[in-house]
């Protein structure tokens, strides 16, 4: 078979790398994209896939068990050539694949409805299809149900890959980020949180106020809290997030109170003279 090829090929893989999707762990988002695809057009099995170079990679699948398959041998490889959808109704008499392996053999596919996953730059850069092993028809409504899965799925890809960004940003930090949950139990923290308190900020474990040590020499203002090796100080802003979340902010007033310790000192030494 020959592998087609879009146009604008070194373009387009260029876009669909900047995701990081490919080769990546199963996501509930999309999972749950597979899943609704099926029971909106009523059929057995669905595909949420990604079109590499050379191979079509599934990020989520439903009654189709393989990780990826030769892109020339896929019947997406027609399909993301377009913008619009790809129907095969019965695949035993269809010209262009009634040959085809996996028609004459498993999984013995009878019925096709394809589209392009559409990147907002305008690059399909995967595939979103539903395929039934009897041969059947594809309403205007099951194409348009289709291509806004398809639409949903490139909406969760632009929210994972802010939150990878978001999460990046966060990794980097000199600000200390703890998000707690419902019961204050530690959902995560940032590398900075342990930094500046000198506390590991375990997942899982509840978080005690009771456990932070406030230095009343510093705390002139508001709270000032004095690291657990006693090294530092630093100051903690609560905000309440949805879902009765809590996000603690932890900044390090270290060079502050330094300053301030000092300042004091030295005043007292003056006044003492």
């Amino acid at each position: 078979m020959t592998q087609l090829l879009d146009p604008n090929e070194e373009l387009r893989l260029e876009n669909l790398y900047s995701y990081g999707i490919l080769d990546t762990e199963d996501e509930v988002a999309f999972t749950r994209i597979a899943e609704d695809t099926a029971f909106l057009l009523q059929v057995p099995s669905v595909m949420v896939s990604f079109m590499d170079r050379e191979r079509q990679w599934f990020k989520a699948c439903i009654q189709f068990s393989k990780d990826d398959a030769v892109r020339k041998e896929t019947f997406c490889q027609y399909t993301i050539l377009s913008n619009e959808p790809m129907v095969v109704e019965n695949a035993t008499t269809h010209p262009m694949f009634r040959e085809h392996p996996a028609v004459l053999g498993d999984p013995f596919i009878r019925a096709y409805l394809g589209v392009s996953i559409i990147s907002p730059e305008g690059f399909r850069i995967g595939t979103l299809c539903a395929v039934d092993y009897q041969p059947r028809t594809f309403s205007d409504w099951d194409r348009k149900a289709l291509q806004g899965m398809a639409r949903r799925t490139i909406e969760e890809l632009q929210q994972r890959l802010l939150h990878n960004e978001y999460q990046q940003v966060l990794q980097a930090s000199p600000t200390g980020f703890v998000v707690l949950d419902a019961q204050q139990k530690i959902i995560s923290a940032n590398p900075a949180a342990q930094q500046i308190t000198g506390l590991s900020w375990t997942p899982g474990e509840r978080f005690e106020w009771q456990g932070l040590t406030v230095d009343p020499q510093a705390s002139a203002l508001k709270p000032v809290y004095q690291a657990a090796n006693q090294q530092g100080w630093f100051t903690v802003q609560h905000i309440p997030l949805a879902g009765n979340r809590n996000l603690l902010v932890l900044e390090d007033t270290t060079d502050q109170i330094q300053y301030q310790l000092y300042f004091q000192t030295q005043h007292v030494a003056g006044e003492a003279d």
